[in-house]
């Protein structure tokens, strides 16, 4: 049995094409800027610790995305062992503050933060 018939579907994709350059367009933007600051930043998952690292912070830190796991226990090895305290009480009071600010608005749990080295 023969269908002559013929079905087809037209999406006007425009809109998404545009929200997708603007959102490379911003990215290239915020690495040009941690650049020229000398700023990284981190993304992390207070849950599991798994962190997503910009490529400034490890420039910043002289690793390599492909041999470097950001972890808090490996960052902490990167460390002078008398700056460790105050970087573990730095990110707890942070997570404290992120604990409180999600209770309000029921967001995730992952933490934005930035790293400046002179």
């Amino acid at each position: 049995m023969s269908n002559d018939h013929v079905a087809g579907l037209r999406i006007d994709i425009t809109a998404l094409k545009n929200a997708e350059e603007a959102r490379r367009i911003s990215e290239e933007r915020l690495k040009q800027a941690q650049h020229l600051a000398h700023m990284g930043s981190d993304l992390r998952n207070l849950r599991t610790d798994e962190a997503e690292w910009s490529d400034e912070s490890y420039r910043i830190f002289g690793v390599s995305r492909e041999t470097y796991i950001p972890s808090t226990e490996n960052f902490l090895r990167m460390l002078h062992p008398d700056d460790r305290g105050t970087v573990l009480a730095t990110r707890s009071r942070s997570v404290r503050g992120y604990a409180r600010n999600r209770s309000n608005t029921g967001s995730s749990a992952r933490r934005h933060s930035a790293a400046h080295l002179p």
